[in-house]
């Protein structure tokens, strides 16, 4: 069967913004079938206590005593100034991925799926896990929903005339994946950060650069910030939406009374292509059940915020003049990651998101190969009636076309050109700063 990897190379030639939706449910899918014993505890051999990175800047914000005590001492302040509000809204969102990885470790799903950025990443293997059910894939996204909620909400209470520099030094962060309380090596920034944004190139350098990972954050920030929370409500929307956990208990069910009973001395189709059997089993049977409307339409909602938050951290940052440590920098300042931004990789990055807007309101329409592609289409698909007035999703009838039928309209379609160019102007980092940036 095919590798995961594989299977992501062989979307990549469809139009990039259609699969969106897809991923969503894939990843839900997915986490499910990773969570069987089979594949529970693969992922880092053991976990290495780390000790507390000496501070590069002592006046850098510091995270070195976890998420949830920063958020309970800054919580109790109703006075905060804009660096510490901030700060408690990084705490808050970072809380969110958190939660989810301790929820996966909890019940032994270690090995990370390679869908979205939340769930990249591979954990330190629990020895004692949880009986597993379709109840926690519904568990991580309405824990991750309720945490980019609470973000938003400190953000919002920044106030615009006011400015600020949060300096963290990011060096200090961790993610307590095991719930322990201890501080492992692969709960660090850079062994998180870099696998669950795909950027291990881009980062692999930071360790050999001291002060690299102090970053002066500012009222730009939080735009981007708050554009990342919505890409991920959007995202758990998608996955409730659907209420999975029903069929994924019926599948796994399924295929584990199947697995005790087959003849292990059997070389033929068993063990990981067993699983990739419950994986498309589980995605199909989910996508045919009909969608709540309500979530689906707030899914649209956030993803169209997502992108007006990022035309407002593109504003604000091009408005820039100073030249400080900058988390994304314009084309004049200088990243304080070290990291190589093309020049103009601002208004590239827009152009994406512009035709993702039009695809999300129904301005664009997404191609269907019976209907030719965007050179030569007249019709295709209204992603925003599919959101607005879901219908259950016929796999095979999407594919085949008669699915797409209630959703098919005249109009312009959508084509590759601008994710063309951003893609030839970034390069090799193609697939790190799609989610750098968002």
């Amino acid at each position: 069967m095919p590798s995961v990897p594989s299977v992501q190379r062989r979307f990549a030639s469809a139009p990039r913004t259609s699969k969106l939706v897809l991923y969503a449910v894939l990843c839900m899918a997915g986490i499910a079938v990773m969570s069987t014993p089979v594949l529970a505890q693969k992922g880092p051999a053991a976990e290495t206590p780390a000790p507390t990175p000496a501070p590069v800047d002592p006046d850098a914000i510091s995270f070195a005593e976890g998420l949830q005590p920063i958020i309970e001492r800054l919580s109790t302040n109703e006075d905060l100034d804009g660096a510490e509000l901030f700060t408690l809204a990084g705490a808050q969102f970072l809380r969110g991925i958190e939660l989810a990885l301790q929820t996966r470790h909890r019940v032994g799903a270690t090995e990370g799926f390679d869908f979205l950025p939340v769930l990249r990443l591979d954990l330190p293997p629990n020895p004692s896990p949880e009986p597993f059910s379709g109840a926690v894939i519904e568990t991580i996204f309405f824990d991750l929903d309720t945490q980019m909620d609470v973000a938003r909400a400190t953000l919002a209470r920044l106030d615009e005339d006011e400015a600020f520099t949060a300096t963290i030094d990011l060096s200090s962060l961790w993610m307590d994946a095991n719930a322990d309380g201890i501080r492992q090596e692969a709960e660090q920034l850079l062994s998180i950060g870099a696998m669950a944004i795909g950027g291990r190139r881009a980062l692999q350098a930071l360790n050999d650069q001291p002060g690299a990972l102090v970053i002066d954050f500012d009222f730009s920030d939080a735009a981007w910030l708050t554009a990342y929370t919505h890409m991920l409500s959007g995202t758990s929307d998608m996955v409730l939406a659907f209420a999975p956990a029903t069929i994924i208990d019926q599948i796994l069910g399924g295929g584990a009374r199947l697995d005790a009973i087959s003849n292990s001395d059997d070389p033929g189709f068993t063990g990981d292509d067993a699983r990739w059997v419950d994986l498309i089993t589980a995605l199909i049977r989910v996508l045919e059940q009909q969608p709540d409307a309500e979530l689906t339409q707030s899914a649209r909602l956030h993803l169209l915020s997502m992108v007006g938050e990022n035309r407002t951290f593109w504003q604000r940052v091009g408005a820039e003049t100073d030249q400080a440590r900058e988390w994304i920098p314009n084309d004049t300042q200088r990243s304080g990651l070290g990291i190589e931004f093309p020049s103009g990789t601002g208004s590239s990055w827009l152009a994406v998101l512009d035709d993702l807007e039009a695809l999300l309101e129904g301005e664009l329409l997404a191609p269907h190969w019976r209907l030719g592609w965007s050179e030569s289409a007249t019709h295709g698909v209204n992603l925003r009636t599919m959101l607005d007035t879901p219908q259950s999703f016929d796999v095979l009838g999407i594919v085949q076309g008669s699915g797409i039928l209630y959703a098919l309209e005249e109009g312009p379609v959508i084509n590759s050109d601008s994710w063309d160019s951003f893609e030839t102007l970034v390069g090799r980092q193609r697939g790190f700063f799609p989610f750098f940036l968002n």
